[in-house]
């Protein structure tokens, strides 16, 4: 039994020393680069919260548009979730992280590498900046 308790820690050790030094990663899946928006914000709030639960994590960002939509956010110029956020209440946006990542992140301990507004981006638009844009495509 000790030497399965052994070969165990042995094997979480290596794996953590792979991921920090970049030889493994953890991505959040399939990753595009971020398609343009017109508007964009950074990350005011950071709550990554590891758990069983979704939706427990995510990120708020100050969008001051009451008629912001369409939100992509991204990592390091690459899409993490597309259609999420909500119309800004009292002009903040919460976007969710999917809680499997966190988790992963959490237990190699790169959280906190996450916590960077810079890496960040929350790109939107707004239902104003739709319609002058229709309109202009429907002119002669």
């Amino acid at each position: 039994m000790a030497r399965l308790g052994f070969a165990l820690l042995l094997i979480v050790v290596l794996a953590r020393a792979a991921f920090q030094f970049g030889i493994l990663s953890v991505s959040l899946g399939d990753r595009l680069p971020c398609p343009e928006r017109p508007r964009h914000a950074r990350p005011a709030l950071f709550h990554f919260s590891p758990g069983l639960a979704e939706h427990q994590s995510w990120i708020e960002a100050l969008v001051t548009e009451p008629d912001a939509t369409d939100f992509v956010l991204c990592l390091d110029g690459r899409v993490v979730a597309e259609g999420i956020g909500q119309t800004p209440e009292h002009g903040l946006v919460r976007a969710s992280v999917r809680t499997t990542w966190i988790d992963l992140q959490w237990l190699l301990g790169s959280l906190n590498q996450y916590e960077r507004p810079e890496r960040w981006d929350l790109g939107y638009t707004t239902y104003t900046i739709r319609q002058i844009s229709q309109r202009a495509l429907n002119q002669p």
